[in-house]
């Protein structure tokens, strides 16, 4: 099997079940779960509520009481993850009002599943600094879009938690994630999980894995005190192919 995409998941917020039905079979087929929240109006977006997204990889915004109103107040009171906003038709000047709020994107439904998930991956790599959807890490090629890692050109496979932790780690490749964080990425913020262990047990696992493919290179430090740091051994320095005589060749004009 290929390096496939691990499943992507997101919120919905539209209270038209069968709309919110039809895009649920949509995204299952790219690999994506969507949880569907009907039954709620402005009064009901409170700090938990904003904060219980950002448990999901992403936020679609659907048909709602006031779309506008409530991308506003879900930034207001702390939503951070990517927010994509579906309308029904082009209109221009409603896109603009909903970039304004603070969508990230504006897509006219029927949307393609594929690019709307492709759409929110980019957003959280700019967000940390990544304009690319890969970045080299010493031997590790990191993927931002969802597959698993590669080292010397093998796909090192992980399971969806250990995906999700090398993730954090890589999109803050050289500084310190805390413990906290990738707990909240993992498990979310209302589980009741004691993190410090469950933390240690799979960052465990993610070092020996990729010890494994890196005859022992370990990548993952220990910060003690604040978290875990994801950057190349001091050791391990690429070296960059001598280029071909044609290549130098076109270097010296």
């Amino acid at each position: 099997m290929g390096n496939k995409r691990k499943k992507t998941n997101l919120a919905l917020l539209e209270k038209n079940a069968g709309v919110a039905a039809a895009l649920e079979r949509v995204f299952a087929k790219e690999r994506a779960d969507i949880s569907t929240i009907e039954e709620y109006g402005l009064d009901d977006i409170t700090d938990a509520f904003a904060a219980d997204l950002n448990n999901y990889q992403g936020a679609l915004i659907g048909e709602t009481q006031d779309m506008e109103e409530t991308i506003r107040l879900l930034r207001k009171l702390g939503c951070e993850v990517p927010v994509v906003a579906l309308i029904d038709h082009k209109n221009s000047a409603l896109s603009i009002a909903l970039l304004n709020a603070g969508a990230d994107d504006v897509m006219v439904k029927p949307v393609n599943a594929g690019e709307v998930i492709e759409r929110i991956h980019a957003v959280i790599r700019r967000a940390h600094g990544h304009p690319t959807t890969s970045i080299e890490i010493g031997e590790i090629t990191a993927y931002l879009d969802g597959r698993d890692p590669e080292i010397r050109g093998e796909r090192v496979k992980l399971s969806h938690r250990e995906h999700t932790i090398f993730t954090q780690l890589a999109l803050r490749v050289g500084r310190v994630v805390a413990k906290e964080t990738i707990y909240d990425a993992v498990y979310g913020m209302r589980d009741t999980q004691p993190f410090d262990k469950v933390v240690d047990v799979y960052i465990c696992k993610l070092r020996k894995k990729l010890a494994s493919y890196t005859d022992g290179a370990s990548y993952i430090e220990t910060v003690y005190g604040r978290g875990y740091k994801l950057e190349a051994p001091e050791e391990i320095t690429l070296v960059r192919p001598a280029p071909l005589q044609s290549e130098a060749v076109a270097a010296n004009f």
